[in-house]
This record gives C-alpha cells, structure tokens and sequence, in this order.
C-alpha cells in the first residue's frame, strides 16, 4: 500500500486534521509504512533465503509427503495416492513446472502413475525440512575431506551415516554439476570420484 504521498503531505503540515491529533496521525502513519515496508521487505528476503518454499503455500508440506515417500520406497521415483496428489496438485503442478520433479503419466488418467524428483537440490531440500540437516551436514564434510583421486561409495557412506542412498547419490550428482568429481555412470551404482 502506498502512503508516502500521505506522509509527504503531512510532513510539510497539509492535512484536514487539526491540532495534536496531526502528530498522532503522523506517527501512525509512519509506524504502519514502515510496518509495510518491513513486510516488503521480509517476503522479498525469504524469496532469496528460500525459493522453493516461496513456490506455493503448500511446498513446505508436501515436500515432507515426498520425502516420506521416498525414505519408504528407497527411491527418488514415488507414487502418491489419489487422495495426496488431490490434496497438494497445484504445489506439485507448480514443483514440476520449476524442475524440481516430473510426473509419468498413464493415458486415461488424471494421476500421474510416477512422480520422480528429479532436482539433486530438491531432494536434499526436502531432507533438510524433515530434519536431516545433521546426516546433510556428515555427507557434507565427509565429501568435502577426501582427497583428490578418491573413490566414494555412496552406499558405504548411506551405511555409515545412516541416511538413504538417494541422498548422497543427491551429494554427488551437485559436487559433479559443480566440477569436483565424476559420478560414476554404471547403472544402478552410487560411486564418485574425487576431482
């Protein structure tokens, strides 16, 4: 909402109000801009701390759905049931138009038969609303600590830390996009080299 002409015009004494209640208006006026403002301010702020929540009101939800999902299935590729796609279609339409996951769809069918996540940084975001910011921060470091030549064993390292393979395989596939390794190719494998 825009106020400043109303501010500008106060501040230099045109106003209908007289006496002391000029000052009240005043201040009023100015605490609710600024009030504005810092609301402005705040979505334009959480827009950039956190895009993907910023999608619809329902991502933060239907992330953990997903998640869930994919814990239970061991898998980045998931089928949600008539019902949940229902309940979060226009987040999960909104998901795929951004990349984030692809729907596979069957003729005849409203529902897609399989939903696949396939945004490395949405899967771990995903993670990372669920609460699994400290085996994020494990697979982190331990990828971060190796030397240079090193091979990793996303499963290994799944074991070790306790999460799913989806994740780490999610680790390796970012570092490759960013040049620090190579993700191995062979089918069914979750192995990276160290570059």
């Amino acid at each position: 909402m825009k106020l400043d002409w109303t501010l500008s015009l106060a501040k230099i004494g045109i106003s209908t109000i007289k006496g002391d209640a000029i000052s009240v208006a005043i201040e009023t006026l100015s605490l609710f801009k600024s009030n504005q403002d810092s609301k402005v301010i705040d979505e334009r702020f959480k827009l950039f701390e956190d895009p993907i929540s910023s999608i619809h009101p329902d991502v933060l939800l239907v992330s953990e759905v997903l998640y869930i999902a994919m814990v239970e299935n061991n898998s980045t590729t998931i089928q949600l049931t008539e019902r949940v796609f229902d309940k979060y279609r226009r987040s999960l339409q909104m998901l795929e138009a951004r990349g984030h996951i692809k729907f596979t769809h069957v003729a005849g069918s409203r529902y897609p038969l399989y939903i696949h996540i396939c945004s490395p940084i949405y899967t771990l975001y995903t993670a990372s609303i669920s609460e699994k910011n400290k085996e994020l921060d494990e697979i982190s470091k331990l990828i971060d600590t190796q030397a240079v030549g090193t091979w990793l064993d996303g499963s290994k390292i799944g074991s070790d830390i306790n999460c799913p393979v989806f994740l780490v395989n999610s680790f390796f596939e970012l570092w490759q996009e960013q040049g620090i390794g190579f993700k191995s190719k062979t089918r069914g494998s979750c192995n990276f080299l160290v570059n």
